[in-house]
């Protein structure tokens, strides 16, 4: 044999052996169970921070503001086989942290196939859950207005690889948001105030309120169900709100009383008539201290609720523009 057909003929091994599986790219390793994630109703607003101290008011998370490096979910899964359910991951909740540009979680799985898997999690991993009661079929979760101040949500995802188009592809975790966003503007009646009239707002607060609201989250991929019930209402003061915004008259004037993106978190409940109040004081007049009542509603999941209050010399209005997360352009609007 010549010496240049040697020369061929190591050349060829040599790009046969660079070309072959090396350990780290085992079969093994390319089904290893990772995830995604996505905010399927998308929150009415711009912003794209992750969830921040509430102070004088909260952050609507986007799906943008979702993937921050360090923020984290929990997920509760197990996966079928042959008639037997077994834990996904070894210690529930698992704790999912996005880092470096992806979700990732320590002690990598691998699916096991034909198996059937269901994840079932919650937005921030801080989030209060009563784990006696949790699984993939149902979570617990307990939310404080008084000690939490972030935007929780919730997912639900099923996946049975060796079925489904996604196969072995990431699990993406379609998160919704669980609580109702408040939203409070104040303006003067241009029907019976000057035009030019301005005021300063100094302090609001609510009152009546439900303080302490258990959910429980089930249902199906297609259909989510998000129960919220009462643990503890009071009278308190909440969401107090003390500063300096200057309002006038008209829609042009208006202000919201609220900081970062205008809103408070408040838990899903049903508000009856001349019950929750808003209470707002004004820097000028004898009679500073307003009160507006909300209008009888059910404040649901997923949901900003903007209440317009209109000030029209010794008299108060209350409007309600709901709109749908998911939809924002939607609109329903209540008048008192």
């Amino acid at each position: 044999m010549t010496r240049k057909f040697w020369y061929i003929l190591v050349g060829g091994i040599l790009f046969a052996i660079g070309c072959s599986k090396s350990p780290e790219q085992s079969e093994e390793t390319i089904r290893e169970l990772n995830f995604s994630s996505q905010i399927t109703d998308s929150a009415d607003s711009a912003t794209t921070n992750a969830p921040e101290s509430r102070g004088t008011g909260g952050t609507l998370v986007t799906a943008t503001g979702l993937k921050k490096e360090g923020n984290a979910f929990a997920v509760y899964s197990t996966y079928s086989l042959g008639g037997l359910s077994s834990q996904t991951f070894d210690n529930q909740p698992q704790t999912i942290t996005y880092t470096s540009g992806a979700w990732t979680y320590s002690e990598k799985k691998t699916w096991v196939n034909s198996a059937k898997y269901k994840f079932r999690a919650y937005y921030p991993a801080a989030a209060e859950i009563l784990s006696s009661s949790s699984n993939p079929n149902l979570l617990t979760i307990e939310y404080n207005i008084v000690r939490d101040t972030f935007d929780l949500m919730v997912a639900y995802a099923e996946r049975q690889p060796s079925v489904d188009p996604e196969g072995y592809g990431v699990v993406m975790m379609p998160f919704r948001h669980a609580l109702s966003a408040l939203r409070f503007e104040i303006k003067y009646d241009p029907s019976s105030i000057a035009l030019g009239t301005t005021d300063k707002i100094t302090k609001a607060y609510l009152q009546n309120l439900c303080a302490v609201g258990l959910l429980t989250f089930s249902g199906s991929p297609s259909n989510y169900q998000m129960n919220w019930s009462k643990s503890y209402s009071d009278a308190e003061q909440r969401y107090l709100w003390e500063g300096s915004k200057t309002f006038g008259v008209g829609d042009a004037n208006k202000i919201s009383v609220y900081d970062n993106d205008n809103i408070v978190f408040a838990i899903p409940q049903e508000i009856t008539a001349k019950s929750t109040a808003f209470h707002f004081f004004t820097e000028s007049g004898l009679d500073n201290h307003h009160i507006a009542y909300i209008p009888a509603i059910t404040w649901e999941p997923g949901k900003v609720y903007t209440y317009t209050i209109t000030l029209s010399g010794s008299s108060i209005s209350v409007a309600v523009s709901i709109k749908e997360w998911q939809n924002i352009s939607s609109n329903v609007d209540i008048q008192v």
